[in-house]
């Protein structure tokens, strides 16, 4: 069986310490950035997790030195580094998280494209990112044709800052706020509905834990940093005979969490996504 376990950060938002606290669903932590960082750093440190995902917004300027500052500071965790980029990271020549990471010499981070790879050291999967750039018509899009096709064998995961399943109303019910959409990511969406493999979406951006899925492929939003519940959160995926399954354990590190929220356990059924009241291993045989 396969198995891997990853501490997953989104939405950290780094910003000098003067940087006035801001406001979106919650109070912004800008100033406390850092502070917030270093416990999230300690956390990864500290877990037993596999590796560690950055879904973008890393910083909140898009400014190359505390871009490298973060990187440095999380490769003390001793876990390997897999990241994509936030519209915040996006400067004026483009993507600075790609560019810091193509710059570095002791390459602290894989940063994965639209062609599927295995990245070393974590087999067993085969991941995907969906890099960004800025639209020609205000915004961002996709920056590139779609996901290529991927190890028919193995489940994919697909690491973005952005949803690419439009979930906007189920923000606008709750009576909360829902960012700019990203231009091209429903066709990409469509594409990877069509895969004969699982895949399993990983994505920050709307600053909440959200979950959602369509036939074979499971949508997960993971929660902020920068905002409650200040939270690392931890992703078992397995796949073995009985097909894959997903366990997220959300840890914030500054409130206690919310029990609907704490902790969710997904497995494929009948080609279709579940949402499991407890893992395999848990329950009670006859």
């Amino acid at each position: 069986m396969a198995a891997l376990r990853l501490a997953v950060i989104t939405d950290s938002h780094l910003c000098s310490p003067g940087t006035p606290y801001g406001r979106w669903h919650d109070r912004l932590l800008l100033p406390e950035s850092w502070t917030l960082w270093d416990q999230a750093v300690n956390a990864v440190a500290t877990s037993d997790a596999d590796a560690v995902v950055l879904l973008g917004d890393v910083t909140n300027f898009a400014e190359p030195d505390m871009l490298a500052r973060a990187l440095r500071e999380l490769a003390r965790a001793g876990k390997p580094i897999v990241a994509v980029a936030g519209n915040h990271d996006v400067g004026p020549s483009g993507d600075a998280l790609a560019q810091v990471v193509a710059g570095s010499p002791e390459r602290v981070a894989t940063v994965p494209g639209l062609t599927p790879c295995e990245i070393p050291g974590l087999p067993g999967f085969r991941f995907a990112g969906i890099p960004i750039g800025r639209a020609p018509e205000g915004g961002y899009a996709v920056a590139g044709p779609g996901v290529g096709e991927a190890a028919p064998d193995r489940p994919l995961i697909v690491l973005t800052h952005y949803p690419l399943i439009d979930i906007k109303a189920d923000f606008i019910s709750q009576n909360l706020k829902y960012p700019d959409l990203l231009a091209g990511a429903p066709a990409v969406a469509h594409d990877l509905q069509r895969r004969d493999r699982p895949v399993i979406v990983l994505h920050g951006h709307v600053h909440r834990q959200h979950a959602t899925h369509r036939a074979k492929l499971l949508h997960l939003g993971m929660a902020p940093l920068i905002e409650r519940p200040h939270a690392v959160t931890f992703l078992t995926l397995r796949d073995g005979p009985a097909g894959p399954s997903a366990h997220r354990e959300t840890t914030p590190l500054r409130a206690a969490p919310d029990p609907a929220d704490a902790r969710e356990h997904w497995l494929l059924q009948d080609g279709r996504w579940v949402l499991s009241p407890t893992p395999p291993a848990q329950r009670v045989r006859p």
